[in-house]
C-alpha cells in the first residue's frame, strides 16, 4: 500500500487560468498514520490495504519543491492552487 501511494520525486504540469500549460511543477507526496489518540505513530508497512486504516488518523503530506521550464512573465509572484478532497487549497 505504501509504494501506491509514497512519491518522493513526481512532476505535474503548471496551467495558466486558460488551461495551457505554462510548465512543470516537482513534488512529492507522503503520508503517516496515527492511532486513535492522535499522538501515536504507526508503521505503515503494518497496514496490508486502506481498510486497515479505518478508525486511523491520516496525514497526507504534499511537499511541493521546485517549479520549471516557466515563461518569465510568471516567475514573479506565483502562487499554487489545489484541489484535494472536495477541498481547495492556495499557497
Amino acid at each position: 500500500m505504501l509504494n501506491l501511494i509514497e512519491t518522493t520525486k513526481d512532476e505535474s504540469p503548471i496551467i495558466d487560468t486558460k488551461g495551457i500549460i505554462q510548465g512543470k511543477l516537482g513534488y512529492s507526496v507522503s503520508f503517516e498514520a496515527f492511532d486513535v489518540d492522535k499522538t501515536t505513530k504507526l508503521n505503515l508497512l503494518d497496514f496490508e490495504s486502506l481498510n486497515d486504516l479505518i478508525g486511523k488518523h491520516v496525514k497526507l503530506i504534499l511537499e511541493l519543491k521546485k517549479g520549471g521550464e516557466m515563461p518569465e512573465k510568471y516567475m514573479f509572484q506565483t502562487m499554487c492552487r489545489y484541489h484535494w478532497n472536495d477541498e481547495q487549497f492556495e499557497t
